[in-house]
């Protein structure tokens, strides 16, 4: 019977229990025999129940099933079916109602659209958008979007994220930092994950996890092969860090001790062990680390497109080794890497006089590794010079190159340009700071743009300041100037 299913549908979907309740053989029976097959028809009959008050021999059998016979003769019904039927009428009557309430609501979908112009640019979007069936493929905005609005209806603590937004919001907050992303995530509900949830996903993955001291270089051929690169350069540098200890369980050992050098590379995992009286020697022999020694490798892609640096090393230290150790861990570094198909052509790092030194000994600037044959190596290259270049000094066959960090050197030679205690030579001529005070002076700061923190900065690596006084305005203004020659010459040069 299609009134029988109907009201099993309506039942269940209610409550389970009202199934076993009311959908029984009695009160099923009462709707039959009453020929109601629809739930249109149950509704609009005023009295279901109203069949019993008939003296009709079709019904005595029904009425013995659901009625009590007095000693008169009549017949009272039970008032389980009595109460079953009103409720189950009253719910029917209920969703009925509100489901005509929904189709005639001016919330209608049309007039819907049309109340919220963002329901409006949805749609229009997903008609233009080339939605894929791989999710894969699908765009960010759409993902994003999809993300939002399947998190909506979820409660709070049930909400889900797709991979594409994980790593998303794992970049953002490497990129932007803790309060940026906290900001990001306040501001836009549903769509990242707390930091808890984050920083789990991140130590679950185990290609993510830096162990200090170690070279990750197996990490670094998978990066290689997603970008497809076989070359690159490597930078060295030390930052200051705050001196303190801690565990880290990932990898049961202890940071934030200067890391001890052996053959000229770090120990890896030299602070591990399970004995207190250890540790409690540890803080008494090793000094805490105040800085942070960091190996970044930059890819040189074969296309166009500029592909981000990739973390190879990162170790406490303490600044005590010597330009020796510096050379020795690049030729290990290169060799490793060459070993598994990558090369690194060179080297890179900033004006410190170790560095300076490992790259005067590995390129052999005026001096050499006396028992070490470097350019013998089966992976060196050799360099063509042009004959007219007798300014420029380069032995012509090398294993690496290097390069000094350009923004160093431009605030190097700027602090040099602006240091009142001595003078920067351009070959036997002085630059001063006297046309740059005279231009503060003397010029509208709208031209030059200037000021007087431009030119004695506190901040010794201030670098914007150097660009502004090196900026191609400036060097106008000073072309004005006729005694401006050789501080031209030396602005060019910093640029």
């Amino acid at each position: 019977m299609v009134l029988i299913l109907n009201i099993m549908v309506a039942a269940k979907k209610l409550d389970s229990l009202i199934v076993n309740e009311l959908a029984r053989e009695n009160v099923l029976s009462i709707l039959k025999i009453q020929s109601i097959h629809s739930l249109q028809s149950l509704l609009h009959t005023n009295n279901v129940l109203e069949l019993f008050n008939f003296d009709c021999s079709d019904l005595i059998e029904i009425k013995k099933k659901s009625c009590f016979m007095l000693s008169d003769g009549t017949y009272i019904i039970k008032c389980g079916i009595i109460n079953g039927l009103n409720y189950l009428t009253n719910i029917l009557k209920l969703k009925d109602e509100q489901r005509t309430k929904l189709n005639e609501s001016p919330s209608s979908l049309n007039e819907l659209i049309i109340k919220h112009p963002l329901l409006k640019a949805f749609i229009s979007y997903y008609k233009t958008s080339t939605i894929s069936l791989d999710k894969h493929q699908e765009g960010f905005l759409t993902t994003l979007i999809n993300n939002i609005t399947s998190n909506l209806k979820c409660p709070k603590n049930n909400v889900r994220y797709n991979q594409t937004m994980l790593n998303f919001a794992l970049s953002l907050f490497i990129l932007g930092g803790k309060n940026a992303y906290e900001f990001t995530r306040l501001d836009i509900s549903q769509v990242f994950p707390s930091l808890t949830t984050l920083k789990k996903i991140t130590s679950n993955n185990n290609e993510n996890v830096i162990e200090e001291g170690k070279f990750q270089i197996d990490h670094l051929l998978k990066h290689a092969s997603v970008i497809d690169c076989r070359y690159g350069f490597i930078s060295e540098d030390c930052t200051g860090v705050i001196r303190k200890i801690e565990y880290d369980s990932a990898t049961n050992t202890f940071i934030g001790f200067s890391t001890p050098l052996i053959s000229s590379l770090p120990s890896y995992k030299h602070f591990q062990t399970d004995s207190f009286d250890e540790l409690k020697n540890w803080f008494s022999t090793y000094e805490k680390a105040q800085l942070l020694n960091v190996h970044m490798f930059q890819p040189i892609t074969i296309n166009s497109a500029p592909s981000s640096s990739y973390l190879l090393s990162a170790y406490g230290t303490n600044s005590k080794f010597t330009s020796n150790d510096i050379w020795r861990r690049w030729v290990f570094i290169h060799g490793e890497c060459y070993s598994k198909q990558l090369k690194v052509i060179g080297f890179s790092t900033d004006c410190d006089g170790k560095y300076l030194r490992a790259m005067r000994l590995l390129s052999g600037f005026f001096t050499s590794l006396s028992n070490i044959k470097i350019t013998d190596k089966p992976d060196a290259f050799s360099i063509i010079i042009p004959n007219n270049w007798t300014w420029f000094y380069l032995r012509k066959k090398q294993l690496l190159l290097f390069f000094q960090d350009p923004i160093h050197l431009c605030t190097k030679l700027r602090n040099r340009l602006l240091s009142k205690n001595c003078n920067l030579m351009m070959g036997s001529q002085t630059i001063k700071l006297d046309y740059l005070d005279e231009l503060i002076e003397t010029g509208s700061k709208l031209d030059h743009g200037l000021v007087r923190s431009d030119l004695y900065p506190k901040d010794r690596q201030n670098y914007a300041s150097c660009v502004k006084i090196s900026s191609p305005t400036i060097l106008k203004l000073l072309k004005r100037s006729p005694d401006t020659k050789i501080v031209k010459l030396s602005y060019y040069s910093i640029c």
